[in-house]
């Protein structure tokens, strides 16, 4: 078995009593640097970040004592990419910057989420068809999963 595949499940196995952590990438560099990112259907606060890193340098060093490596457990960032359905729930409400598949890239409110798709909504002011001035329209879309090449959560 490879370490990189050992090393997620032993993450699967520390993650699985949280009900509201998950992994969302688990990587190793080549000169041995583990890194673990955590997102959390709730709030994720630095003591579970520290308190999953003792767990995975404890288990690391019960079954992998030979090596040289670190660990690095962070949480996601405001401009870390969005790649699993469950991130989105937790982001209704918060702005979103959606490219899909074909290069067209919409920022928006995300305002529904469910298994197939995301809705955003964002207004715009145009000019008005009779008379002078602009006025508000509010926008509507929605993006199926499986064309989102990239999304992330905007200030």
């Amino acid at each position: 078995m490879d370490l990189i595949h050992h090393i997620k499940q032993i993450v699967e196995k520390i993650l699985k009593p949280e009900r509201d952590l998950y992994a969302v990438e688990t990587n190793i560099s080549q000169d041995g640097n583990i890194r673990l990112v955590l997102d959390s259907d709730n709030k994720l606060s630095l003591s579970e970040c520290i308190r999953i890193h003792k767990r995975l340098e404890l288990q690391m060093q019960q079954v992998e004592s030979s090596l040289n490596y670190s660990i690095e457990v962070t949480s996601v960032g405001i401009g870390t990419p969005l790649t699993l359905k469950r991130q989105y729930f937790k982001r209704i409400g918060r702005k979103l910057s959606v490219t899909t598949h074909d290069n067209q890239t919409v920022k928006g409110r995300l305002n529904r989420v469910d298994d197939d798709h995301i809705e955003l909504l964002w207004k715009t002011r145009e000019k008005k068809e009779i008379g002078k001035g602009k006025r508000t329209v509010v926008h509507q879309q929605c993006v199926e999963y499986d064309q989102i090449f990239k999304a992330k959560e905007v200030v």
